[in-house]
């Protein structure tokens, strides 16, 4: 009888420790604590202006997580906002994801023995005790009751695989005055409908309310504003503020920037708020890194696949280029320019398009993106012009090849630097410099065309080159 009485005490004990279980549909504020509305990526947050708290033992509704310290809660009253994961009765259930020490007793021994530690294999559950203090460990205790201490970023809590993660680079842009008129007199529930969940939302005194959108942009005289508050009375949106300072970029000064920021295209973006890590690597990744072969397969895709996207300005523009080769009317000079204004003019609103709205960041590589295609297309449309096009008829695929002839050849010599290992003397190792000639050789010839129809003959120039280095 006395076994049975310590199995069901030591049972007891354990359900005690392991009460609190990871898929709940509410988490409980252990201690009162900060709302805050705005986090970064360590232990600091901004916390509501007018000092807003929540209160100990209040149930709230799990929304997201957003780093590796706060978690997005709804309060009872329906307000919104971040706390420190710390604060949630929840969290004190932690797990790991990968094979870590554990170190027994109550304080971390940064070189301990073998004696003194375990390793905790991937999925261990533990209970948090408390936090030692210089912030980066915890003292947490094992389901078998054993004690002992984990680095902070190794045991995370369970819940965090419970509730999306706010992804952090995804954000809505709209023209400051668009969104001012898109959202003027609407009620809470149509700004939340119409611009998503915000990331706070707390209600003020006489019937007022604010709520803070981190993830929209607002775009005002010319300048970046990345966090907005909408300003509510009786429910109903008073006013719009870009909090802060605004950053200035580029791509929003350039000509007729501004017309098209006036576009909403944040639906066809397709960014989500919420949004779960993807751990599982997709085919195209584990196909490249099978061996040496398919990585360079894998680049050589990639290569093609960016080349390609940069080239849909071209792609749009060849019904047109088509249009002008056909009309006869038309001499070739006048088809080419007419084809250079036409794709410079598409190209340019591509590349607004693709800065303003889909990839905020890195404008200047989507610059070299777009101008490295644009001057392939503007050279080959006036090939295809040049070699196909009759000068005299204008018939478009009427020309046929009449051979080349050789006009001449110049040479460019460049002197460029080879470093010969000679091998390591006295623990130096030293270097044989050699200076070689790289010479580019330049072929010209005349292709000699002639039109099946009207019987025109004219000539295009064509310029070869290649390479040879001589040694020395």
């Amino acid at each position: 009888m006395k076994k049975e009485i310590i199995i069901f005490v030591l049972l007891l004990s354990l359900i005690q420790v392991f009460n609190i279980s990871a898929a709940t549909d509410t988490w409980t504020i252990k201690n009162t604590c900060d709302l805050y509305w705005k986090t970064f990526t360590s232990r600091d947050g901004l916390k509501m202006e007018t000092g807003k708290k929540v209160i100990k033992g209040t149930i709230v509704t799990p929304l997201a997580r957003i780093t590796l310290a706060y978690l997005k809660i709804k309060l009872p009253t329906g307000e919104i906002g971040f706390v420190d994961y710390m604060n949630i009765a929840e969290s004190n259930l932690l797990i790991n994801k990968k094979e870590i020490d554990f170190v027994f007793g109550d304080h971390w021994i940064l070189r301990a023995r073998d004696d003194q530690k375990k390793t905790l294999p991937v999925g261990t559950e533990a209970y948090y005790l408390e936090t030692q203090k210089n912030g980066g460990i915890y003292k947490v205790r094992l389901k078998d009751g054993t004690i002992g201490c984990v680095i902070r970023g190794h045991m995370l809590p369970k819940i965090f695989d419970d509730v999306p993660e706010v992804h952090q680079t995804n954000n809505n842009i709209y023209r400051y005055d668009k969104l001012v008129q898109k959202s003027e007199n609407m009620t809470s529930a149509q700004v939340f409908e119409k611009f998503g969940e915000p990331s706070a939302f707390i209600y003020l005194k006489n019937n007022k309310a604010e709520a803070f959108y981190r993830y929209i942009i607002a775009v005002k005289d010319k300048k970046r504003y990345e966090d907005i508050k909408f300003h509510f009375e009786n429910d109903k949106v008073v006013n719009v503020e870009a909090l802060g300072k605004g950053k200035n970029k580029i791509v929003e000064k350039l000509p007729f920037a501004s017309f098209v920021r006036g576009f909403d295209f944040n639906k066809l973006a397709s960014r989500d708020y919420f949004m779960k890590k993807n751990t599982k690597e997709n085919f195209f990744d584990k196909f490249k890194q099978k061996n040496w072969i398919t990585k360079i397969i894998g680049f050589i895709i990639t290569i093609i696949t960016i080349f390609l996207f940069f080239s849909i300005p071209q792609f749009i523009f060849l019904p047109f280029f088509f249009i002008f080769a056909f009309m006869k009317f038309f001499p070739n000079g006048f088809v080419k320019f007419l084809n250079f204004i036409f794709l410079t003019i598409i190209y340019y609103a591509a590349f607004l398009f693709l800065t303003l709205h889909i990839v905020l960041t890195q404008p200047l590589i989507m610059a070299i993106g777009a101008v490295f295609c644009y001057i392939i297309y503007v050279k080959w449309n006036n090939k295809t012009i040049s070699y196909n096009r009759c000068p005299r008829c204008h018939g478009m695929w009427t020309a046929s090849g009449r051979g080349a002839t050789k006009t001449g050849e110049t040479q460019e010599t460049q002197k460029v630097e080879r470093l010969v290992d000679k091998g390591v003397r006295q623990g130096v190792r030293h270097l044989d410099q050699h200076w070689d000639d790289e010479v580019t050789t330049h072929e010209h010839f005349k292709d000699h065309r002639k039109c099946r129809v009207c019987g025109y003959d004219w000539d295009v120039d064509r310029t070869e080159s290649s390479k040879e280095t001589h040694y020395h």
